[in-house]
């Protein structure tokens, strides 16, 4: 019989598969980012592929495109967050940069495997490589970057009122 924390992560997932405003966040986060990968293949297509530059820099070079202009999108389209002060909005774009530093080192180093050691064709490689990194940006966006915060007591309350009353919090 599962015990109690089972039964927590159960009903957790429950609720998050059945809710809606969670659905209508993914599916924007997937298409903002499906943008993203868009501009940031054309740019490593046009560096690589017509300026003939190495895998590396033009892997960077695509990645610092779509930095800012994910950034913009994420948080106003996906998130809608609105920035209290420059320090928040400082704040979450380091910590966006941060977790997009990361999977740009897992994608160069996943990309030097695939096409220069492995020989494996270019484009189709960066666009498996592009997509196990997205993965890891939502997942981090998700958890950490773009948390809401967190509400204060008189906002949970009522927020738990209205829910038991049927009404949308």
């Amino acid at each position: 019989m599962p015990d109690n924390n089972s039964r927590n992560l159960l009903s957790k997932i429950n609720q998050t598969v059945h809710d809606r405003t969670f659905w209508q966040e993914t599916l924007k986060y997937a298409a903002i980012s499906f943008g993203g990968f868009v501009i940031n293949l054309s740019v490593y297509a046009l560096l690589t592929e017509a300026l003939g530059l190495n895998v590396t820099v033009s892997s960077v070079a695509a990645w610092l495109v779509v930095l800012f202009v994910l950034y913009g999108l994420h948080s106003k389209f996906v998130f809608k967050l609105h920035h209290d002060n420059l320090t928040d909005l400082v704040k979450r774009f380091l910590g966006f940069t941060a977790t997009r530093v990361t999977s740009e080192i897992l994608e160069v180093l996943l990309l030097n495997i695939t096409v220069e050691m492995a020989g494996w064709s270019n484009l189709p490689s960066k666009i498996l490589v592009s997509f196990i990194a997205a993965l890891f940006n939502y997942a981090l966006s998700k958890l950490i970057i773009f948390r809401k915060k967190e509400l204060d007591a008189s906002q949970s309350v009522a927020m738990e009122f209205n829910h038991a009353d049927g009404d949308a919090a």
